[in-house]
């Protein structure tokens, strides 16, 4: 286990590396898991497969100005974020994590044992780790920056998968996440996707695919960012869960 994580750090501080020469960056954004030992005594674990870290714009030059280390401030000082006024990502996440967890109702109502006790089971992969501007298109720029960081990418769902995860929520990145985490020499393919069930959304194209992989207990989502429908996408993770009779 020690090789693979040491693998991903030195993979990332060369992708890293490579970026900002590129664009004249302090740093990318290193993710992962948040807190590794409660992560590993967890009885639940999700991932959330996303797209990238968002960034101030120099808009005269065209490119990021600095990346937002909030992955690392969330891991270093938590307590200190939950004072000042958890960012709204990370308060999804956490209230997502935890009403899945323990089958509640969502609720961003959480004190901070509760919030840490929800970041605690969360492995977290942007599929760039580049900071870059706030609704970005998917378009050939994207994919460059998504095949530069891959290696590192399928190292970290290779990492995840060896813990058995429950559930992986994809933030309609499934495209760019090839690796199958559960069956790591096993690629996703097509005459899998088609068995995922659908679930309308807050209006007609908002909608979020579920299944459970093969015959396990295991949920693949591909579903939102968690600042977009993320009370829906809970309540309609627990329904799916709760008619399949999956337990974890």
């Amino acid at each position: 286990m020690k090789e693979i994580e040491q693998e991903i750090i030195n993979k990332y501080l060369l992708i890293e590396n490579i970026e900002k020469q590129k664009y004249d960056i302090q740093s990318c954004m290193m993710d992962g898991i948040i807190f590794p030992e409660d992560f590993v005594k967890s009885n639940f674990k999700i991932g959330f497969i996303l797209k990238e870290p968002y960034t101030e714009w120099d808009e005269e030059n065209d490119r990021p100005k600095n990346c937002n280390q909030s992955f690392t401030d969330i891991a270093d000082n938590l307590e200190y974020e939950v004072q000042k006024g958890l960012n709204n990502t990370w308060k999804k996440v956490a209230a997502m994590s935890y009403a899945l967890k323990y089958k509640k109702a969502y609720t961003e109502d959480l004190s901070y044992t509760e919030i840490r006790d929800g970041l605690a089971c969360v492995y977290w992969i942007n599929v760039s780790k580049t900071p870059w501007k706030s609704q970005t298109q998917e378009d050939k720029a994207f994919k460059e920056r998504g095949n530069l960081w891959r290696p590192l990418v399928d190292l970290q769902l290779k990492h995840f998968s060896s813990f058995c995860p429950n559930i992986i929520l994809y933030g309609k990145m499934w495209d760019y996440s090839i690796v199958n985490p559960f069956e790591k020499d096993i690629p996703w393919n097509s005459s899998f996707q088609t068995n995922l069930q659908k679930f309308p959304g807050a209006s007609e194209k908002s909608f979020i695919e579920i299944c459970k992989y093969r015959n396990t207990n295991q949920i693949i989502v591909n579903g939102y960012h968690p600042l977009f429908w993320a009370e829906q996408q809970v309540s309609y993770i627990q329904t799916y869960t709760k008619s399949n009779n999956i337990i974890w």
